[in-house]
C-alpha cells in the first residue's frame, strides 16, 4: 500500500473531510488531495502533525498497520507489504535529505554570487580580480546546477505535472530567457559584469513571487 493510499484510509477512518484535515494541518485541500493520490509527499515538518491528527505512530504511518484498525490477514503477502512500506519510508527520508542538500548548495551559491564582487574592491590587480570573479561565478553556478539536477531517480515515478505546475514552469522559463538576453546585452555593452549578475537574483525573486501568487490561490506548485 502506498503512503497516499494509507493517508486516505486514515482520514476516512477518522471521519474527516479533506477540508477539515487540511485546516487542522495548516495546508490547502489541494495539498491533502495530492498527498492521497501520491502526486506529492508531506514535508518532513508535517509528519508529526499528521500522526497526531490520525492518532498513529510514524512507524504505523509508513506501513506497520494497527492491529485492530485494519483487517489484513497475515499471509504470504505480508513480507511484500512490509517491503513496500519500508521503501516508501526510505523514499521520504531521501527526499528530505535532498531538500536540505539543495537548500545548502543554493545558499552557498548565492553567497558566492554576492561575494564575487569583493576582489574588485579588495585587490588592486584588475586582471586577478577578473579571474577570481569568474571563478567564483563558475563555482556558484556549478553548485546550484548540481543541487538542482541531483534529484532522486524515483522522483521520475511521480505522476505527471499538473497544468498549474506546467504554467508556472513556462512562466519561469520565459523569464529566464528574457533575463539572459538582458544580462548579456548589458554586460557586453557596459562591461559591468561585476554588477549585472544581480539580474539573476531578481529573476529568482520573480519566480518565488509567481509561486506565491499560485499558493495564495490554493494551488501547490511541484517543481
Amino acid at each position: 500500500m502506498s503512503l497516499g493510499q494509507r493517508l486516505y484510509d486514515l482520514r476516512k477512518t477518522t471521519g474527516l473531510s479533506q477540508e477539515k484535515a487540511a485546516e487542522q494541518l495548516g495546508v490547502t485541500r489541494q495539498t491533502v488531495s495530492k498527498w492521497e493520490t501520491d502526486q506529492t509527499t508531506p514535508d518532513f515538518d508535517k509528519i508529526i502533525p499528521i500522526c497526531n491528527l490520525y492518532n498513529v505512530t510514524t512507524a504505523e504511518l509508513f506501513g506497520e498497520e494497527k492491529e485492530n484498525d485494519y483487517s489484513y490477514n497475515i499471509d504470504s503477502n505480508t513480507e511484500q507489504t512490509a517491503g513496500d512500506s519500508f521503501s516508501e519510508a526510505e523514499k521520504f527520508k531521501i527526499r528530505h535529505k535532498y531538500k536540505i542538500r539543495f537548500a545548502v548548495l543554493l545558499s552557498i551559491g548565492i553567497c558566492l554570487y554576492i561575494l564575487s564582487v569583493t576582489p574588485f574592491v579588495v585587490l588592486k590587480n584588475e586582471k586577478l580580480s577578473i579571474v577570481l570573479f569568474f571563478v567564483m561565478i563558475a563555482v556558484a553556478t556549478m553548485l546550484i546546477v548540481f543541487g538542482a539536477i541531483a534529484k532522486p531517480k524515483f522522483e521520475d515515478e511521480k505522476k505527471s505535472d499538473t497544468p498549474e505546475s506546467n504554467l508556472y514552469k513556462r512562466i519561469c522559463s520565459i523569464m529566464s530567457g528574457v533575463v539572459l538576453v538582458i544580462y548579456l546585452l548589458l554586460s557586453f555593452l557596459t562591461g559591468a559584469w561585476y554588477i549585472t549578475w544581480v539580474l539573476w537574483i531578481v529573476y529568482a525573486i520573480a519566480c518565488q513571487i509567481a509561486k506565491l501568487v499560485f499558493s495564495l490561490k490554493g494551488i501547490e506548485i511541484d517543481e
